[in-house]
């Protein structure tokens, strides 16, 4: 991946997905803010989405962590500003701990 013009660390928030049961005993989720992450975005190129696709996941766009643990793991939420992401799927890309790639989708209907 190579820095475009006017390309810059971003923030996020990160919100967890948590499953709990309600006084029915039927299971709610919630996203509860526990986290934020700086990272670079783009969209995903084709042949990306093609494999993603292939994968019954609908990839959007990737995000580039530089630096420390890995703060949002799939089904996660990733807010910035307006946009939501939902994080499909996370890669470790340098195998070290010091890139991480989240491959997510933007969702404009969901809160």
């Amino acid at each position: 991946m190579y820095l475009k013009p006017r390309q810059i660390f971003e923030k996020f928030l990160v919100e967890e997905k948590r499953t709990r049961l309600d006084e029915y005993g039927n299971s709610r989720v919630e996203f509860v803010t526990n986290a934020e992450l700086f990272g670079l975005i783009s969209t995903v190129e084709p042949h990306e989405v093609e494999k993603w696709h292939g994968l019954k996941h609908t990839v959007t766009h990737k995000i580039v962590q530089h630096l420390g643990a890995a703060r949002a793991q799939i089904g996660d939420k990733l807010i910035k500003a307006d946009k939501i992401f939902f994080v499909e799927a996370v890669d470790d890309i340098s195998g070290l701990g010091q890139f991480f790639v989240y491959f997510v989708s933007e969702r404009s209907d969901a809160k």
